[in-house]
């Protein structure tokens, strides 16, 4: 069925239809200048793509959207599509909106949209997807996201600091790539929160599940975590730590990747200019390379607590406590005593002279014995020459 006129419908007069095929409505107004399309459907509503300054509609079964092309389904200011007795789009053909304001109604809503994605009121019995390559933000005149299950994916945030995004949910799951404001008003909502920035979460009730974020700031009138099952936060620098405060109840909070205390006792030694004992906090799963401490007069073992010896690594999956072990450098035993230095022998120029008196003694004797030779070897040479006379 085609239709074309100023106006497709009214507010207060929707244009009846019952379709079993494709409804293609096109609102001219004054011939430029789009009007709008209100149409009501008995059963299953399919309809082309819709340009309209408003468009409303409404089927007793599927409101679905036929589109070859790669622009939105649905262009208009408003958009309120209604369901009665199906659903809103479908999980694998959600239907593309460009518009300043959506609010939908049906067993199962899933819509998205290119740009930003802004929300009146968005009922479901069972579920709500809504994906979005920029900003999931509301109006905040209208009630926000109302589902059993509400899945939420956004390129860029969720909410505003000044205007967080409502929600009625037992189960709610957001993925973003900035930051996600959340104002919760189930009595418990299960979250499952993953932002690329802040997370900020209030709710009247109680909250449960994990978030993951830059910073994570949360405050519910109930309790948050329970004692079974803590709520999980995951954080991605070591001591960073989540605000959880419950005005009512009580909070059980777990701080995610697990961090512990690693302390090395230095027993005597320095390391890093630093003595006594240090205290290392480091995230569950990560390597700890034990250091090279020092100590005057010692030399470093190895850490005690098992041993470890200095370089190796130590996998952190508790708390643990390393000690120095040392062992004093002792030099060799002292000799005796060799007194004073005489300094060196005095020189005149001739034969060096001896200091001590056993040397000059020695040189006597040598010398008396050459002269005795002397003397007998004379003594032979002159018996000779008289014996040959």
């Amino acid at each position: 069925l085609n239709v074309t006129a100023d106006n497709v419908g009214t507010d207060d007069n929707a244009l009846s239809t019952d379709v079993g095929g494709q409804l293609n409505a096109e609102g001219t107004s004054d011939g430029d200048n789009p009007g709008n399309v209100n149409v009501e459907n008995s059963g299953d509503l399919t309809t082309g793509p819709i340009t309209a300054d408003d468009i409303d509609l409404t089927a007793t079964g599927d409101v679905q959207v036929t589109n070859d092309g790669d622009g939105a389904d649905l262009t208009a200011d408003t958009i309120d599509l209604n369901s009665t007795g199906g659903d809103v789009g479908s999980e694998d053909d959600p239907i593309k909106v460009d518009t300043d304001e959506v609010n939908a109604y049906g067993e199962n809503v899933y819509i998205e949209s290119d740009g930003d994605l802004n929300v009146g009121t968005v009922v479901a019995e069972d579920e709500v997807q809504l994906t979005a390559d920029g900003d999931v933000t509301d109006t905040d005149t209208g009630a926000g996201v109302v589902a059993d299950e509400v899945t939420i994916t956004a390129g860029g945030n969720i909410g505003s600091d000044d205007n967080p995004l409502d929600v009625n949910a037992d189960d709610l799951t957001t993925t973003s790539g900035g930051d996600t404001n959340l104002d919760l008003t189930s009595p418990s909502t299960n979250v499952d929160v993953t932002a690329g920035g802040d997370i900020d979460i209030d709710s009247t009730g109680a909250v449960q599940g994990k978030a993951d974020g830059q910073s994570i700031d949360i405050v519910a009138d109930g309790d948050i975590g329970s004692p079974s099952k803590p709520f999980e936060a995951t954080l991605p620098n070591v001591g960073d730590r989540p605000s959880a405060t419950s005005n009512y109840g009580s909070v059980w909070l777990k701080k995610l990747p697990l961090e512990f205390k690693l302390i090395l006792n230095l027993n005597g030694g320095v390391l890093d200019g630093k003595t006594g004992t240090i205290t290392i906090i480091m995230a569950d799963g990560t390597v700890f390379v034990l250091p090279l401490p020092t100590r005057a007069g010692y030399r470093f073992l190895y850490w005690l607590g098992s041993i470890y010896y200095a370089g190796d690594e130590y996998l952190v999956v508790a708390g643990h406590t390393f000690t120095a072990v040392w062992q004093k450098i002792v030099g060799p035993a002292p000799g005796p005593d060799p007194g004073p230095d005489p300094g060196p022998d005095p020189y005149y120029g001739g034969p060096q002279v001896p200091q001590t008196g056993d040397a000059l003694e020695a040189r006597a004797v040598a010398a008396l014995a050459l002269l005795g030779a002397v003397l007998v070897i004379a003594a032979l040479l002159c018996r000779r020459e008289e014996e040959t006379a």
